[in-house]
This record gives C-alpha cells, structure tokens and sequence, in this order.
C-alpha cells in the first residue's frame, strides 16, 4: 500500500509538471517569450543632433556635437588606485582628483555604476582609449568588464557670449537638448529632430554585450535638427556688444541695452544686453543675467518718444512747421486741470522744430492738446504700440498704452512727453525705423529664410515720406546744436533725440534719483543705414541721455556703418553685397 500510495503521488507530481510546462510552454508561450527578450536586449534611444545657428553671414552661433560620458562599475574593478591613476593621466587631472576617485569606487563596491568623466570630446576619449588597465579590456564574450561610454550631446556656441541674449539657452531633458530661453526656445521644434533607437543584447545585469551597429530591422536611424538662419551680423553684434561694455564700466547701472535695426526692412542687425552671459557655462549662469532687456523690460520712454508724436502732428496737420508756440517761459497750467507742467529752461516763443531741439515739455503737451485724444491715440498705436512686434522670441512683453475709457487731458498731454506709454527698447527703436525708412513702419524680424537671404517684409505706411524728411532735418539739428551733440559723427549727419526718464516708484510717483537715459539715432541721416538705440538703467554719476547714452551711439555708428550695405526698401542692395558676401 505504501508502495502504491508513493507512485500515486509520483504519477501527481509529473502530471502537475507536464500541466505547468504545457502552460508555460503552450499556452503562455508567447508571454515568456517576451520575458527572455526583455532579459536579453534593451532599446536604447539614439540621440540626433540639434540643429546649427548661424549668423547672417553664414558663421557658426550654435551647434551640437556627440561626447560621451564615462562610467565605473565598482563592482568589477580590481585594483581602484591602478584605475583611478591611469584614468587621471589620461583625463589630465591632478593625483588629489584620482584619490578621490580611488576611494569613491571602493566605497561603492555595491553599486553598479558610477560617472568618472562627463562630456568627453574627440581627444579625451582616445586617450580614454589608450588607458591600459586590466579593467578596460574586454573578456572572452566581448563584454565590458568595468569602465564603458555613453554618447550624449552637448551644445557649443562658438563666440561664447557674443548674442547670448538672442541665442538663449538648452537645457539636458530625455537624452535631448531643448531650448529653454531665445532662439533655442523659439525654433525649438525646428533645431531639436528626432530621436532614433537600436537593439541592444545585455547579460544579466543589464550592461551591454555587443552594438548592433548596422541597425537594419533592429532600429531606426535619428532625424538630425535643421538650420536656423539669423539677421544677427556678428562682426555688428561684436562692435555694439564692446561699446555697451564700455557703457556699463563707466556708469556702473543696474542694467543696459542696445538694438541695432536696418531701416530698409527691420532686419535686426544687433541685439545686446547686460548683464552678460556665456551659455557654455551652465554651472556658474546668473538667471537674472539671461533676461534681454531689448524685449522683455517695459521702459517709459520719456523724450525720445517726442518726434513720433510730433511726426503725427505734422502729418495730421494739427501743427505747421513754421508755427510757433508759446512755452510759457517755463511754467504752464494745463487749462481745465489742476495740473502745472514745468521746463528744465524757462522757454518763451518757440518754433515747433525747436521744441523739437530744446525738448520742451510744455511745447509738447501743446502739441498733444492740437492734435485730439482720438488722433493722439491712433498715432501712438500706428507705430506698432497695440502690440508685441511678433518677433517670435519667448519673453517679450506688450507696450503699455493708458486704455482709451481712461483716457483724459492728463494722459493728452503726458504722452507727447514720453509718460502714459511704456514699451520695450525694440518697438521705439522700430518707431525710429519707420522716420527713417520715410515713413514706412516694418516689423523687425530676426528669422531668415533657409538660403539665408535677407528679404523685406511688407511695410505699413504711417507717415508720407515729406513728413519723415521733415522730422529727419529736425533731429538732425538736435545732435548738431541740441541735447544731442555728443553723437555727432565726423563727415556723416547723425538725426537722433535724447531721452532722460524718471523712473516710476511703487506708489506711482516719478522717482527723482532714478533715471534711464536713452539715446536713439539713425545715420547717416540722408539714406540711413542703420538705426541705433542705447538705453542705460539707473547710471551712476550722471543720468542725462545726452551725456550717458549718446556717446555710446556715436560710437556704435562709428564702429559698423562700413559693415552695413545701402539697402533699397525691396530688400535688395544698392551697391551689391558687402565684404562679408551677405546682402540685405
């Protein structure tokens, strides 16, 4: 009976052992099958390539390329001290730096990875190769024993921190590089491709045991990111950049811009701002150093905002060019109000050019009250004001305009002024553009097509071309014997306007300690090339935009007026291409 009941028992285990086997092998055949797979090969993803920058002249602004990152797998290492010397000869760094790395691996023992050297170029990694160390040779079934790479990618910017404003910034996500900041946020999709992957064979622990290199069916190829073209000159950029340098080290400001516009078609030749930073150096960035000032800080524009106020009023013929008006030597009740405007200088009888050169605010508000809110209103809006400039880049904010069911005589005759409005340093500059291009206003733009030519976009009339040349003359006078006069330019006739801005406190009054001082010009006045704006934050010292700004203008057109072509309002060039073989 034992007998029998032990064979019973046997007879019942292999039936349970053929029913578990029948599953696993038949019936959940497919399943365990995957298993193994899974066990036995990893997809890894393959990386393509962001995309280049490049500037208007064809040079390099930005570019991708493949590093690789190393990797210890303590566990597997013999000698710690053998391997941490080899590696530190080979990498170049000092023997304090190898013992650490000694003792880090025989610390983690228990680990199975741990990073000896990130982003590797092309001559650290053959001397990586040449290492010759019983743990970076390979055993019988080719694999790894300790030490083994990774590629990964790691962006470059060539001219360090020349346009770093514009350029912006990526940051690491995914085993991709994706923009976070200026043109590598704004055509991120464009820059970034497509990511491939390959089938890999592992061992048990998961580490690789050879590369299919020939991906056939077992991958697919990564989509490299496509080029992005900029307006951006650098041999421009380089020259505006060295002099709002100088600004700063002289008047020490909270902060400072510069934008550099072609009048012809708004082609943006030059953005800057400061403080500065480099985008190759990711660890020690100052956040607050990456805002660009040209686009993302509103700024009352104070007196450089007169003449596109008085541009308007020539051209609505609210006033005349021979009329004269009455600055109230320099004190005058706004009829109807409470209010008194004051003058720096006690003005008597006036012409509307010299309001223009003396910068009378009374004379100004006088225009403003000629002219009507409603006229007013449209003038202000016509140049671009009712909204962002539509140059694609993340952080540019709005002009502010006091809403037309606020509007009153207080706004009527602080707008003329360059108070009530607040825009950013490109959209006045932009305004500048449009006098002096003749009266067209054009959208600034800094995307170029993938040839890289520069091509105009439509302009939008906002004043008659003898109502430009007319306030072309006037500025033109205000740098020859107005505020203006430190712009001046030997043999080339510079028309700009100065601006000295107090700066609003939290409570909304006007600070008395705190200027910007802003200088925008455009030269040479009779087929202008260029247009230039210099705003300064909060200088130390002196706060006149005359003194402060103006100076670092006649500077910057002094330094890349021979670098910018003569272009027609078509975009193309008068007198062909330039030295650096780029037209307009």
């Amino acid at each position: 009976m034992r007998a029998q009941a032990s064979l019973f028992l046997l007879l019942g285990l292999l039936v349970a052992l053929a029913g578990r086997l029948f599953g696993l092998q038949v019936l959940r055949h497919e399943d365990m099958a995957a298993a193994g797979a899974r066990q036995r090969s990893r997809t890894r993803t393959l990386v393509s390539l962001r995309g280049d920058i490049l500037f208007l002249d064809g040079s390099l602004a930005a570019r991708s390329v493949m590093v690789r990152d190393y990797y210890v797998d303590p566990s597997r290492v013999r000698d710690p001290a053998r391997l941490a010397s080899a590696v530190a000869a080979a990498l170049g760094r000092d023997p304090a730096w190898a013992a650490r790395l000694a003792a880090d691996v025989h610390r983690s023992r228990s680990r199975r990875e741990r990073p000896i050297a990130r982003r590797l170029q092309a001559a650290d990694c053959m001397a990586m190769r040449a290492v010759d160390v019983p743990e970076m040779h390979l055993d019988a079934a080719e694999r790894p024993l300790a030490i083994y790479s990774r590629e990964t990618p790691l962006r470059l910017y060539p001219r360090g921190t020349l346009a770093a404003h514009v350029l912006g910034l990526v940051r690491y996500e995914d085993q991709e590089l994706r923009g976070m900041a200026g043109v590598e946020a704004a055509r991120d999709g464009i820059l970034r491709g497509e990511p491939g992957h390959r089938v890999e064979n592992v061992d048990a622990l998961g580490r690789p045991i050879f590369l299919d290199h020939a991906l056939g069916a077992t991958g697919r190829a990564p989509r490299d990111g496509e080029t992005v073209r900029l307006s951006i000159h650098p041999e421009v950029q380089a020259a505006c950049e060295r002099v709002l340098d100088e600004a700063v080290g002289r008047w020490q400001p909270r902060g400072a811009c510069a934008v550099i516009l072609s009048p012809a078609d708004g082609a943006i030749l030059a953005m800057a701002s400061r403080p500065a930073f480099d985008p190759n150096a990711r660890v020690t960035l100052d956040p607050a150093a990456t805002k660009d000032l040209c686009i993302a800080a509103r700024y009352e524009p104070g007196s450089t905002f007169k003449p596109l106020v008085a541009a308007a009023a020539l051209e609505a013929g609210a006033v005349r060019l021979d009329e004269v008006i009455d600055c109230e030597d320099g004190i005058f009740r706004v009829p109807g109000t409470r209010r008194v405007l004051h003058d720096h200088h006690p003005y008597g009888l006036l012409s509307f050019p010299e309001v223009i050169i003396k910068s009378s605010n009374i004379g100004m508000a006088k225009v403003g009250l000629a002219l009507g809110d409603e006229r007013l209103r449209d003038a202000v809006l016509a140049y671009g004001l009712e909204g962002r400039t539509g140059l694609g880049l993340p952080g540019e904010v709005e002009p502010q305009v006091t809403p037309a069911a606020r509007w009153s005589t207080y706004t009527t005759t602080s707008v003329p002024m360059g108070h009530e409005v607040a825009l950013t340093p490109l959209a006045l500059a932009a305004g500048y553009a449009a006098l002096a291009s003749g009266g067209v206003w054009h959208r600034p733009y800094l995307f170029l097509p993938p040839e890289g030519r520069r091509g105009a976009p439509p302009g939008r009339r906002v004043l008659e071309e003898a109502t430009a040349r007319a306030m072309t003359e006037i500025l033109v006078r205000v740098v020859e014997e107005g505020t203006g006069q430190r712009a001046r330019l030997e043999g080339v006739a510079v028309a700009g306007k100065t601006g000295t801005a107090q700066k609003r406190e939290p409570g909304g009054r006007y600070s008395h300690s705190r200027f910007v001082s802003t200088f925008v010009a455009y030269a040479p006045a009779e087929a202008p090339r260029a247009v230039v704006l210099v705003l300064v934050d909060e200088p130390r010292g002196a706060y006149y935009g005359g003194t402060v700004a103006a100076p670092a203008v006649r500077s910057i057109l002094e330094a890349v007026l021979p670098h910018i072509p003569r272009c027609t309002t078509t975009g193309s060039p008068d007198e062909g291409r330039n030295g650096n073989g780029e037209g307009c």
